[in-house]
């Protein structure tokens, strides 16, 4: 059975390579989401068609958020919010 949660990852300054992880993560769980909503596993396709769809909306919302800059981007990251008042200023991210 494949592991929907978020994915543990180390800390990393590289801001490509958290965008992916935030992105991958809220695939899986939209498509987790859907999973519940139509009950049963809507597959490949809807990556496919999640891809097509909001990915791009999805890296604008990103770039525009407070969460690539957040040192805690890997755990709620794929909400990617403008206001949070748990925002901590990760400020490796900015040494790149």
């Amino acid at each position: 059975m494949e592991n929907f949660a978020i994915m543990n990852v180390q800390q990393t300054r590289d801001p490509n390579k958290r965008f992916l992880i935030v992105q991958v993560n809220k695939i899986k769980l939209d498509k987790w989401y859907e999973g519940i909503r139509i009950k049963r596993d809507p597959g490949k396709a809807y990556v496919y068609q999640w891809i097509n769809e909001k990915a791009e909306s999805f890296r604008e919302a990103w770039n525009h958020s407070r969460c690539r800059h957040c040192y805690h981007w890997h755990v709620c990251g794929h909400e990617i919010k403008t206001h949070c008042a748990q925002f901590d200023h990760d400020f490796q991210c900015e040494q790149l």
